[in-house]
């Protein structure tokens, strides 16, 4: 009885410090790109909120032309975060999907304004 009580604590334990959360999908739904300019931006970023860093992250930036591009896979280190961007046409949309983060990562899509770097347009990925 004591050495199932001590087995399941040790499992508990190496559980509760070493495992990671399941990796999960976000989407971020299209944001249409109307930025005053020649051309705008669309930046997809990722935030890792855990104590522990996510492996394998890759982040897709998708054009309505069929244009994309990827960045990763790649680690994103403890509470820190990375984006992925890419020029786009004004007048079309963007979108993004992020892949292999995990469950306290949070990502957004922004299209941005090359010459401020303000953004002009924010959805949350989900």
């Amino acid at each position: 009885m004591v050495k199932s009580i001590v087995g399941f604590l040790l499992v508990v334990g190496t559980l509760t410090f070493t495992g990671q959360e399941a990796a999960a999908v976000r989407y971020c739904p299209p944001i249409p790109v109307q930025v005053v300019g020649p051309f705008a931006s669309c930046k997809c970023a990722v935030q890792n909120y855990s104590t522990a860093a996510d492996t394998g992250v890759t982040i897709s930036v998708y054009a309505l032309n069929g244009g994309f591009t990827t960045c990763g896979p790649s680690t994103i280190a403890a509470r820190t975060g990375t984006f992925c961007h890419v020029s786009i046409a004004l007048g079309t949309m963007c979108g993004c999907v992020v892949t292999g983060e995990g469950g306290t990562t949070l990502a957004s899509l922004s299209v941005t304004d090359p010459a401020t770097g303000a953004a002009q347009a924010t959805t949350e990925c989900r």
